[in-house]
Protein backbone atom coordinates (compact mmCIF):
# COMPACT_ATOMS: atom_id res chain seq x y z
CA UNK A 1 0.00 0.00 0.00
CA UNK A 2 1.44 3.51 -0.93
CA UNK A 3 2.63 5.46 2.18
CA UNK A 4 0.15 8.18 1.39
CA UNK A 5 -2.40 5.53 1.77
CA UNK A 6 -1.07 4.08 5.03
CA UNK A 7 -1.14 8.17 6.14
CA UNK A 8 -4.88 7.82 5.76
CA UNK A 9 -5.75 4.91 7.99
CA UNK A 10 -3.31 6.04 10.77
CA UNK A 11 -4.60 6.76 13.92
CA UNK A 12 -2.39 9.18 15.75
CA UNK A 13 -3.56 8.91 19.31
CA UNK A 14 -3.37 4.66 19.37
CA UNK A 15 0.23 5.42 17.68
CA UNK A 16 0.74 7.48 20.72
CA UNK A 17 -0.25 5.26 22.98
CA UNK A 18 1.54 2.33 21.91
CA UNK A 19 4.53 4.30 21.99
CA UNK A 20 3.67 4.99 25.82
CA UNK A 21 3.36 1.77 26.46
CA UNK A 22 6.49 0.21 24.61
CA UNK A 23 8.46 2.81 26.72
CA UNK A 24 8.11 0.06 29.00
CA UNK A 25 10.90 -2.91 29.34
CA UNK A 26 12.09 -5.56 31.76
CA UNK A 27 14.54 -2.93 32.56
CA UNK A 28 12.70 0.03 32.79
CA UNK A 29 9.76 -0.91 34.94
CA UNK A 30 8.47 1.99 36.19
CA UNK A 31 8.79 5.38 34.54
CA UNK A 32 7.28 9.06 35.58
CA UNK A 33 5.82 10.80 32.63
CA UNK A 34 8.55 13.30 32.14
CA UNK A 35 10.40 10.17 31.20
CA UNK A 36 8.06 8.32 28.72
CA UNK A 37 7.33 11.44 26.80
CA UNK A 38 11.66 11.45 26.74
CA UNK A 39 11.70 8.00 25.84
CA UNK A 40 8.45 8.08 23.26
CA UNK A 41 9.17 11.56 21.83
CA UNK A 42 5.63 12.97 22.85
CA UNK A 43 5.07 16.08 25.00
CA UNK A 44 5.24 15.60 28.62
CA UNK A 45 1.28 16.42 28.92
CA UNK A 46 0.40 14.32 26.10
CA UNK A 47 1.96 11.47 27.79
CA UNK A 48 0.30 11.95 30.91
CA UNK A 49 -2.98 12.04 29.82
CA UNK A 50 -2.04 8.36 28.20
CA UNK A 51 -0.91 7.34 31.37
CA UNK A 52 -3.89 8.35 33.24
CA UNK A 53 -6.53 7.02 30.29
CA UNK A 54 -4.23 3.61 30.52
CA UNK A 55 -4.29 3.25 34.10
CA UNK A 56 -8.42 4.32 33.99
CA UNK A 57 -8.07 1.24 31.89
CA UNK A 58 -6.18 -1.30 34.08
CA UNK A 59 -3.33 -1.98 31.51
CA UNK A 60 -0.76 0.23 33.50
CA UNK A 61 -0.52 1.26 37.41
CA UNK A 62 -0.12 4.81 38.84
CA UNK A 63 2.57 4.24 42.11
CA UNK A 64 2.25 6.03 45.56
CA UNK A 65 5.19 7.79 43.76
CA UNK A 66 3.68 8.97 40.89
CA UNK A 67 5.58 6.69 38.53
CA UNK A 68 3.83 4.15 36.10
CA UNK A 69 4.17 0.81 35.77
CA UNK A 70 2.59 -2.09 33.78
CA UNK A 71 -0.68 -3.51 34.92
CA UNK A 72 -2.23 -6.92 34.13
CA UNK A 73 -4.84 -5.60 31.64
CA UNK A 74 -1.48 -5.91 29.34
CA UNK A 75 -0.70 -9.37 29.98
CA UNK A 76 -4.67 -10.18 29.24
CA UNK A 77 -4.30 -8.03 26.13
CA UNK A 78 -1.42 -10.06 24.93
CA UNK A 79 -2.72 -13.48 26.43
CA UNK A 80 -4.84 -14.20 22.84
CA UNK A 81 -1.28 -14.46 20.57
CA UNK A 82 0.65 -16.66 24.13
CA UNK A 83 -2.08 -19.56 23.59
CA UNK A 84 -1.26 -20.04 20.68
CA UNK A 85 2.69 -19.58 20.26
CA UNK A 86 4.58 -23.12 20.28
CA UNK A 87 5.63 -23.62 24.08
CA UNK A 88 1.63 -23.70 24.63
CA UNK A 89 1.49 -26.24 22.02
CA UNK A 90 4.23 -28.24 22.73
CA UNK A 91 3.44 -28.34 26.30
CA UNK A 92 0.07 -28.96 26.09
CA UNK A 93 0.22 -32.82 26.19
CA UNK A 94 3.04 -33.44 28.71
CA UNK A 95 1.19 -31.23 30.98
CA UNK A 96 -2.49 -33.08 30.83
CA UNK A 97 0.15 -36.39 31.09
CA UNK A 98 1.76 -35.15 34.44
CA UNK A 99 -1.34 -34.19 35.94
CA UNK A 100 -3.22 -37.40 34.80
CA UNK A 101 0.56 -39.64 36.66
CA UNK A 102 0.84 -37.04 39.57
CA UNK A 103 -2.89 -36.13 40.57
CA UNK A 104 -1.55 -32.52 41.10
CA UNK A 105 -2.47 -29.02 39.62
CA UNK A 106 0.42 -28.60 36.60
CA UNK A 107 1.48 -24.98 35.32
CA UNK A 108 3.48 -23.54 32.33
CA UNK A 109 4.78 -20.11 32.79
CA UNK A 110 7.23 -17.05 31.22
CA UNK A 111 8.76 -14.04 32.70
CA UNK A 112 7.54 -10.34 32.36
CA UNK A 113 9.12 -8.15 34.07
CA UNK A 114 8.95 -8.63 37.24
CA UNK A 115 6.37 -11.54 37.16
CA UNK A 116 5.48 -15.30 35.69
CA UNK A 117 2.84 -15.07 33.85
CA UNK A 118 0.09 -18.24 33.46
CA UNK A 119 -0.12 -19.49 30.13
CA UNK A 120 -1.37 -23.26 30.72
CA UNK A 121 -2.70 -24.55 34.17
CA UNK A 122 -4.36 -27.80 34.66
CA UNK A 123 -6.08 -27.49 37.80
CA UNK A 124 -6.81 -30.36 40.29
CA UNK A 125 -9.38 -30.99 43.28
CA UNK A 126 -6.40 -30.29 45.86
CA UNK A 127 -6.31 -26.92 47.27
CA UNK A 128 -4.51 -24.64 44.62
CA UNK A 129 -4.78 -20.61 44.67
CA UNK A 130 -8.21 -20.20 43.16
CA UNK A 131 -7.94 -16.98 41.69
CA UNK A 132 -4.60 -17.94 39.62
CA UNK A 133 -5.63 -18.84 36.41
CA UNK A 134 -4.72 -18.81 32.60
CA UNK A 135 -3.63 -15.03 31.75
CA UNK A 136 -3.08 -14.74 35.53
CA UNK A 137 0.79 -13.24 36.92
CA UNK A 138 2.23 -13.52 40.46
CA UNK A 139 5.48 -11.80 41.47
CA UNK A 140 8.36 -14.16 40.10
CA UNK A 141 10.29 -13.82 43.47
CA UNK A 142 7.71 -16.57 45.05
CA UNK A 143 6.90 -18.36 42.89
CA UNK A 144 8.77 -21.79 41.84
CA UNK A 145 8.84 -21.38 38.28
CA UNK A 146 9.18 -17.17 38.80
CA UNK A 147 12.48 -17.97 40.52
CA UNK A 148 12.94 -21.03 38.32
CA UNK A 149 13.25 -18.44 34.97
CA UNK A 150 15.30 -15.38 37.36
CA UNK A 151 17.99 -18.14 37.86
CA UNK A 152 18.79 -18.20 34.51
CA UNK A 153 19.07 -14.76 33.93
CA UNK A 154 22.37 -13.08 33.14
CA UNK A 155 23.15 -11.25 36.40
CA UNK A 156 23.13 -7.53 34.81
CA UNK A 157 19.67 -8.65 33.40
CA UNK A 158 18.69 -9.97 37.10
CA UNK A 159 19.55 -6.66 38.65
CA UNK A 160 17.57 -4.85 36.28
CA UNK A 161 14.51 -7.31 36.62
CA UNK A 162 14.49 -6.42 40.19
CA UNK A 163 15.42 -2.82 40.15
CA UNK A 164 12.48 -1.18 42.28
CA UNK A 165 10.67 -4.35 43.34
CA UNK A 166 9.32 -4.00 46.84
CA UNK A 167 10.34 -7.60 48.45
CA UNK A 168 7.52 -6.67 51.06
CA UNK A 169 4.66 -6.83 48.94
CA UNK A 170 5.62 -9.44 46.32
CA UNK A 171 4.61 -12.65 48.45
CA UNK A 172 1.99 -12.94 50.95
CA UNK A 173 3.13 -16.47 52.51
CA UNK A 174 4.65 -16.56 55.84
CA UNK A 175 7.98 -17.32 54.06
CA UNK A 176 8.10 -15.16 50.95
CA UNK A 177 11.39 -13.12 50.66
CA UNK A 178 11.49 -10.39 52.42
CA UNK A 179 15.06 -9.39 51.83
CA UNK A 180 17.39 -9.09 48.79
CA UNK A 181 20.42 -11.04 50.32
CA UNK A 182 17.74 -14.43 50.91
CA UNK A 183 16.43 -13.88 47.19
CA UNK A 184 19.60 -14.03 46.16
CA UNK A 185 20.73 -16.61 47.93
CA UNK A 186 18.02 -18.66 47.08
CA UNK A 187 18.53 -17.77 43.44
CA UNK A 188 21.73 -18.96 43.67
CA UNK A 189 20.81 -22.26 45.12
CA UNK A 190 18.03 -23.09 42.47
CA UNK A 191 20.90 -21.72 39.67
CA UNK A 192 23.18 -24.94 41.24
CA UNK A 193 20.82 -27.53 41.29
CA UNK A 194 18.64 -26.66 38.04
CA UNK A 195 15.04 -26.34 39.11
CA UNK A 196 13.19 -23.84 41.93
CA UNK A 197 10.74 -24.47 44.76
CA UNK A 198 8.53 -22.27 46.77
CA UNK A 199 7.71 -22.96 50.13
CA UNK A 200 4.60 -21.03 51.12
CA UNK A 201 5.74 -18.25 49.64
CA UNK A 202 2.57 -17.68 47.83
CA UNK A 203 0.15 -18.39 50.54
CA UNK A 204 0.01 -21.17 53.44
CA UNK A 205 0.14 -24.45 52.96
CA UNK A 206 1.25 -24.26 49.53
CA UNK A 207 3.93 -25.78 48.05
CA UNK A 208 5.39 -25.82 44.46
CA UNK A 209 8.32 -27.12 42.27
CA UNK A 210 9.87 -26.03 38.67
CA UNK A 211 11.75 -26.64 35.71
CA UNK A 212 13.09 -24.70 32.76
CA UNK A 213 11.92 -25.08 29.19
CA UNK A 214 14.54 -24.65 26.86
CA UNK A 215 14.89 -24.33 23.13
CA UNK A 216 17.83 -24.05 21.38
CA UNK A 217 18.24 -20.77 21.80
CA UNK A 218 17.90 -21.21 25.78
CA UNK A 219 15.12 -20.49 28.28
CA UNK A 220 11.81 -19.62 26.86
CA UNK A 221 9.56 -21.20 29.97
CA UNK A 222 8.98 -23.02 32.75
CA UNK A 223 6.85 -25.97 34.06
CA UNK A 224 5.93 -26.66 37.26
CA UNK A 225 3.36 -28.61 39.98
CA UNK A 226 1.69 -26.89 42.77
CA UNK A 227 0.59 -28.73 46.04
CA UNK A 228 -0.98 -28.86 49.14
CA UNK A 229 1.72 -28.34 51.95
CA UNK A 230 -0.10 -30.73 54.62
CA UNK A 231 0.08 -33.79 52.03
CA UNK A 232 3.05 -33.01 50.25
CA UNK A 233 6.68 -32.33 52.41
CA UNK A 234 9.65 -30.71 50.50
CA UNK A 235 11.25 -33.93 50.33
CA UNK A 236 8.54 -35.80 49.33
CA UNK A 237 8.07 -34.02 46.30
CA UNK A 238 12.09 -34.22 45.57
CA UNK A 239 11.64 -37.80 45.77
CA UNK A 240 8.23 -38.58 44.75
CA UNK A 241 7.55 -35.38 42.15
CA UNK A 242 10.71 -34.28 40.32
CA UNK A 243 11.99 -37.13 38.39
CA UNK A 244 8.14 -36.62 36.82
CA UNK A 245 8.85 -33.12 35.87
CA UNK A 246 12.28 -33.41 34.95
CA UNK A 247 10.46 -35.97 32.11
CA UNK A 248 7.72 -33.28 31.51
CA UNK A 249 10.66 -30.80 30.84
CA UNK A 250 12.65 -32.69 28.76
CA UNK A 251 9.88 -33.71 26.29
CA UNK A 252 8.68 -30.16 26.06
CA UNK A 253 12.19 -29.15 25.46
CA UNK A 254 12.62 -31.39 22.77
CA UNK A 255 9.79 -30.60 21.08
CA UNK A 256 11.18 -27.04 20.75
CA UNK A 257 13.49 -27.99 19.21
CA UNK A 258 16.57 -29.33 21.19
CA UNK A 259 18.40 -32.26 19.77
CA UNK A 260 16.81 -35.66 20.09
CA UNK A 261 18.13 -37.57 22.41
CA UNK A 262 20.02 -35.36 24.15
CA UNK A 263 19.23 -35.10 27.82
CA UNK A 264 18.60 -31.76 28.87
CA UNK A 265 18.02 -32.43 32.73
CA UNK A 266 20.63 -35.26 33.76
CA UNK A 267 19.98 -36.50 37.21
Amino acid sequence: MPESMNARYRISSLDKGLKVLSSFTPQRRQLGASEVARLSGIPVSTAYRILRTLADSGFVEQLEDGNFTPAVGVLKLGFAALQSNEVVEAASGPLRELRKSTGETCNLGVLSCGDVVYLLRYKTSHYVIGNVSVGSSLAATCTAMGKTLLATLEPEELSGVLAGMDLGRAGVGPRAHRTAETLMADLAETRDRGWGMQDEEVAHGLRAIALPVRNLDGVVAAVGISVEGARWSRERMITEILDALRETAQKVSLRLGHLEGVTVYPR
